[in-house]
């Protein structure tokens, strides 16, 4: 009876490639390639959710005075804040590291670990894989992303119980909303 494997239905576009270069046995190498046209439908509907969260999140901090609490309330607990600009500066070095560091200062190419784990592929699962910086991540620096992780579940832990005494049980919708539109501000960043 063979073994059923499990089939992955991705987003990428697949083509299969005949490896007949005098092999004994024909095995089918598949490489796959990432695309990223998106239609005008999908960016337009991408960067009218980025405006609605900016917008939410404008509205929001107008509406609580978030920047004047920050800078004159006495409510809020100031060390837990420190801390917090702390692990924020600590993510935002790591991300510097990953985005900048790795694959422009140092230039380790994703083509140096593909090859690597090509290898390893070949010679388990007859696939060839295009990495992506995430692989290169895992494989160069796999504690880095867990690392910011936890910083980041640690900040977001500490903000909510630095200005509950401000906002109360709101505390967690108005850093939620705040935290999205700062997100989503990247959307408008042209070199990202």
């Amino acid at each position: 009876m063979a073994k059923q494997s499990y089939k992955r239905i991705s987003n990428v576009d697949e083509q299969p490639n005949n490896n007949n270069n005098n092999n004994s046995n024909n095995t089918t190498t598949t490489t796959i390639t990432t695309t990223h046209n998106k239609s005008l439908i999908q960016t337009l509907s991408i960067k009218l959710h980025a405006l609605l969260y900016i917008f939410l999140s404008y509205i929001t901090i107008q509406y609580t005075n978030t920047i004047s609490i920050i800078l004159t309330s006495t409510l809020i607990i100031r060390p837990l804040l420190y801390i917090c600009i702390v692990l924020l500066g600590i993510n935002f070095i790591l991300l510097l590291y990953l985005t900048i560091y790795i694959p422009h200062i140092k230039q380790i190419k994703i083509s140096q670990i593909q090859m690597q784990q090509e290898q390893q592929q070949q010679h388990n699962h007859n696939q060839q894989l295009l990495l992506t910086n995430a692989d290169l991540w895992k494989v160069y620096c796999p504690r880095v992303i867990p690392i910011m992780t936890f910083n980041g579940v640690l900040c977001i832990v500490l903000l909510i119980r630095c200005f509950w005494n401000v906002w109360g049980f709101l505390t967690p919708f108005i850093l939620s909303v705040e935290g999205f539109g700062l997100l989503f501000v990247s959307h408008f960043i042209p070199w990202l």
